[in-house]
């Protein structure tokens, strides 16, 4: 799914479902919101495009991937001389690309745990419990989010990480772990839709400013890149739900399923608000 320079809408918003007698359809509408953080860049001026439609066969989309290139869609070498001067934007004398950068390398490192949390409880759960499908999809994601992980480890230096690292491993292993566990393959898809909700609005509170201040383009073809994924992972989960348990819209799912998913959420804002500032 290749982003454009100029618009940056490969990242959609928000998704519903619907089925079909046949064949399960997904319906994503995807909206560009306006970031409440966007002043400091400039981006009070920057003309937003029109909400995205998109058809996907949720088939296909079990196990499809957007095709990417050999290797990432950003330069290093650019990315190092954009580092030096990430300082013109500070915010209580750090710079405020820090600061976020500093919570997506934590949010990566709660997701390589997501998954490796949800295969130790896939070994310990019993084999007969959870799909081949399912042991894919964590396998796959797994690897994606490490992938991730690679490129904040290399972009930041150690001072700029967060000092709560143990912590969040710890958060995310066993939230992969005890939902997966005592609920299953359909709770664990269910908790990496609720996670991927919120990283998908994260990523975009960081996109829309840079992409219209003009300023860091390497640093957003990463952001772009990491994005597009992690939405891919959310109607990834979002489609297995869906066909696992014939829930589509989120006012139709369970009362139960719909304050995990909020708990979810909350949980992410609350660790990123956190590794912002430690």
């Amino acid at each position: 799914m290749p982003a454009s320079p100029q618009t940056g809408g490969s990242c959609v918003r928000s998704a519903s479902f619907r089925r079909d007698n046949s064949l399960n359809t997904v319906l994503i509408r995807g909206h560009l919101p306006l970031s409440s953080r966007s002043a400091p860049f400039g981006a009070l001026g920057c003309s937003y495009p029109q909400p995205q439609v998109r058809l996907l066969g949720t088939a296909a989309s079990l196990n499809a991937r957007p095709s990417s290139p050999p290797q990432p869609p950003f330069d290093w070498i650019g990315l190092e001389e954009e580092k030096k001067i990430w300082g013109d934007f500070e915010s209580n004398g750090e710079a405020v690309l820090v600061q976020d950068l500093r919570s997506d390398h934590a949010g990566e490192t709660g997701a390589v745990y997501i998954y490796a949390g949800a295969q130790a409880a896939m070994k310990w759960g019993g084999g007969g419990r959870f799909s081949a499908g399912s042991r894919a999809f964590v396998q796959t994601h797994h690897a994606t989010e490490s992938e991730h992980l690679a490129y904040f480890e290399r972009l930041l230096d150690p001072g700029m990480k967060s000092k709560l690292l143990p912590f969040w491993r710890i958060s995310g292993w066993c939230l992969g772990f005890f939902p997966t566990l005592l609920g299953g393959e359909s709770v664990l898809f269910l908790t990496v839709e609720a996670v991927e909700t919120f990283v998908e609005a994260h990523y975009q509170e960081q996109i829309y400013p840079l992409q219209c201040s003009g300023r860091f383009p390497e640093l957003l073809k990463l952001l772009r890149h990491c994005c597009e994924e992690e939405v891919h992972h959310k109607e990834d989960a979002q489609a297995r739900w869906l066909q696992g348990r014939g829930f589509g819209e989120v006012e139709d799912r369970p009362r139960l399923a719909r304050l995990w998913a909020w708990v979810v959420g909350a949980g992410s804002r609350a660790a990123v608000a956190v590794c912002r500032k430690i």
